[in-house]
């Protein structure tokens, strides 16, 4: 039952992180960069590859959000069903091996979120120059 604490634990860190985020300025974001690509001479402006960069970068979140939403869903499916009383052992067994899959699925994805959390501050795109003395 260690595993089940566990998946608990993420189950909230998830929910918690897709509140803190703001999907659909995310989506507009990328509705406006997407825009701009369309414009015919936007392939001559000198600062089109640093756009789609960011579209690049807005796309890569909202498919990792919507990943972790998902995975999230069923994993919370699979755990109300284990709650059933009614269900057969033998059905209750593929449930629970199922609902561990999707726990390590969902550790992994917000183990994944959380490093990128971390690491989004408005400098850490940039270089850095490290040296040992």
């Amino acid at each position: 039952m260690q595993n089940h604490q566990t998946i608990e634990d993420t189950i909230t860190k998830a929910k918690a992180i897709l509140a803190d985020q703001d999907l659909s300025d995310l989506e507009s974001k990328k509705i406006a960069l997407e825009s701009q690509t369309l414009e015919p001479a936007f392939w001559q402006k000198t600062d089109a590859q640093p756009i789609i960069q960011e579209l690049a970068e807005y796309s890569n979140q909202l498919k990792q959000f919507q990943e972790l939403n998902q995975v999230l869903q069923d994993t919370q499916d699979l755990e109300q069903a284990l709650m059933d009383q009614n269900l057969l052992d033998s059905d209750r067994q593929s449930f629970e091996i199922e609902f561990e899959k999707q726990g390590q699925l969902l550790v992994k994805l917000v183990t994944a979120l959380e490093f990128t959390q971390y690491l989004s501050g408005e400098y850490d795109r940039l270089g850095c120059v490290f040296s040992i003395h």
